[in-house]
């Protein structure tokens, strides 16, 4: 009875040694395959950065001003009214309603990604999200409010933001202001990423696509 049992045990090791060997071989074969495939995404594509932390003093104060109504002339109006994270940054209207109740003239893009792109809004007017910050609050039919001095005066009027602003501008005595205000969403909307599988293929994870969709 010993004897049948260390046979199992040596027929188990010996099964199982066949069937690693036999894998690495397939992978062997395979990586050799996708390393050609790799090599000539990478020569027309590049990794995209990676997003910012959302764990930083400054990105957790961003999102908190990016669910702000107070930033609104009706006090009912933030970014994410326009732009809920909930439905991946898209309220999905033609065009959205402002603090009276008027619309706009363009559709809502999606904040999620928006950290990549090369400008901002559709007609790219704005260089980059901090700048593009700056304009639905003081837009009239968006957000309402009159001035950067309003802004700022709302923030000012509010301990935990007093607070908040500190902890994201450590260095800087006054760091209530509206450029700050703008760089703080900014910061967190550099966190709305969502990476693909061709993004982890890139990096050279070879085995996030399918076959079908490395024949393209």
């Amino acid at each position: 009875m010993k004897n049948v049992f260390l046979f199992a045990i040596m027929l188990s090791f010996l099964f199982y040694g066949c069937t690693n060997q036999s894998q690495k071989t397939e992978q062997k074969q395979m990586t050799e395959a996708d390393m050609q495939l790799l090599e000539t995404a990478n020569r027309y594509f590049s990794l995209m950065p990676e997003p910012n932390d959302p764990n930083t003093p400054l990105a957790i104060l961003g999102k908190k001003l990016y669910y702000e109504e107070s930033l609104s002339a009706n006090g009912k109006i933030s970014c994410n009214t326009c732009h809920p994270i909930a439905t991946y940054g898209v309220d999905n209207l033609p065009t959205s309603p402002g603090h009276d109740g008027s619309v706009g003239t363009r559709n809502s893009p999606t904040t999620f990604n928006a950290y990549f792109h090369v400008a901002q809004f559709w007609d790219g007017r704005s260089p980059d999200l901090a700048d593009q910050a700056k304009g639905p609050v003081l837009n009239p039919i968006e957000m309402g409010l009159q001035s950067a001095t309003d802004v700022e005066a709302i923030l000012k009027a509010s301990e935990e933001y007093s607070k908040m602003f500190k902890e994201a501008f450590p260095e800087q005595e006054n760091p209530v202001t509206f450029d700050n205000f703008a760089i703080a969403i900014a910061e967190f909307e550099g966190t709305l990423a969502t990476p693909a599988a061709f993004d982890a293929f890139l990096e050279g994870a070879v085995n996030e696509l399918d076959s079908e969709q490395k024949e393209g």
